[in-house]
């Protein structure tokens, strides 16, 4: 790889992250350096448009994924966005021609298929809508069984593939840790544009060594060695999620409000780290439809509550977004099931897992204009209540 094709890819690479950790302005920087050395690099378009789409710039990211087709016509992603943003816009005759003709490309992938479906569904017409979404399927079934053959043929064991990539990333985890502690002790006493530098590899450095935890967690599940529970506070677990994604919401304006309807907030008996990831992705996906509609005075509302019978509590997710229409709200825990472009359809089946992991279980009530509620059950024990 050339010296100059290096640089372009690492600074995409920290826009990325940049991006995906809520700092946009730093996200900004580097693409202005990447696409004033490249300007019709596609993935640096295709990520400027990302961040526009994060900031709730929807003009702006229509703009910069027009000019990553007119480089690569055929590209997916940006043909996906595109009709995604424009059917948002309420322009869907605009947003059915884009998906059409990626279709005309590509006549089987699965985003577009249903991206199609759904826009057609929410104009009505459903004869039509039922069609696409049931192509979608079918190619989405055809590429689960290809995987599943391709997997059997490699005969290794689920666990054996996640022992070892556990292994394996957990290596470079301690080494991007360490790498960032260095970096700290290094630098000394902080002027402000190193202090905020210093901060920024702070939560780089948080978010590597919880990943690192992570990954520990799921290597000894794999191996079915015996994990060991913790008793958290509830709260402290929803107030994680938050102060995670805080930057992030902060940016697109989205409040937060928390009602806990008791004295004192409850302690589990949990997994608490895939507890936390359940909270995180469910606040993250509330936020990213929020994002996505340009809802007005958006806002997400985390409620908890006891329930007598059987004894428990009831913690529920909730955001003023755009809702759901009814055929997605029934598949969104099947797994690889995905309505954004860049999807894997993991994370709400990954969260049901958990919820049934601890003994309860997580359900939807979404609808159309209306917003969308994720609510978990989770038992107590006695000395819990």
């Amino acid at each position: 790889m050339n010296p100059g094709k290096l640089e372009i890819n690492i600074l995409l690479c920290q826009a990325i992250d940049h991006r995906q950790f809520g700092r946009f302005p730093q996200a900004e920087i580097c693409l202005n350096e990447l696409l004033g050395l490249e300007p019709t690099y596609v993935p640096g378009l295709n990520e400027r448009a990302r961040l526009c789409m994060a900031r709730g710039e929807s003009e702006e990211a229509i703009r910069y994924l027009e000019l990553a087709l007119a480089e690569a016509p055929t590209d997916p992603y940006a043909i996906n966005r595109l009709g995604a943003l424009y059917r948002h816009l309420g322009e869907t005759d605009q947003a059915i021609a884009y998906f059409k003709s990626g279709l005309e490309v590509n006549p089987t992938n699965t985003h577009i298929l249903s991206e199609l479906a759904l826009t057609l569904h929410l104009c009505g017409n459903d004869a039509e809508a039922a069609h696409y979404f049931t192509a979608a399927e079918q190619n989405r079934n055809v590429g689960n069984i290809t995987g599943l053959i391709e997997h059997l043929q490699a005969a290794v064991t689920p666990g054996v593939v996640i022992a070892g990539l556990a292994h394996e990333v957990n290596n470079l985890l301690e080494e991007i840790h360490l790498s960032l502690e260095l970096i700290r002790a290094q630098l000394g006493a902080p002027e402000p544009e190193i202090a905020r530098a210093l901060a920024n590899a702070g939560d780089i450095g948080d978010c590597a060594l919880r990943i690192h935890h992570l990954l520990g967690h799921f290597n000894k599940r794999a191996r079915r060695k015996k994990v060991s529970k913790d008793r958290v506070p509830v709260r402290q677990m929803i107030d994680f999620a938050f102060d995670l994604l805080a930057k992030r919401l902060k940016e697109a304006g989205i409040r937060k409000e928390l009602r806990i309807e008791r004295p004192e907030p409850p302690s589990l008996l949990c997994y608490q780290l895939e507890m936390e990831q359940l909270f995180l992705n469910l606040v993250a996906n509330a936020a990213d439809a929020l994002i996505e509609a340009e809802t007005e005075d958006p806002v997400i509302r985390a409620r908890v509550r006891t329930v007598p019978e059987p004894p428990g509590l009831t913690i529920q997710i909730e955001d003023n977004g755009p809702g759901m229409p009814k055929a997605v709200v029934k598949r969104v825990f099947d797994f690889s099931f995905s309505t954004k472009a860049n999807g894997r359809g993991v994370g709400l089946w990954l969260c049901q897992f958990a919820a049934e992991t601890a003994g309860g279980h997580l359900s939807l009530d979404s609808e159309l204009g209306k917003g969308t509620t994720f609510s978990l059950y989770l038992p107590m024990t006695e000395g819990e209540r």
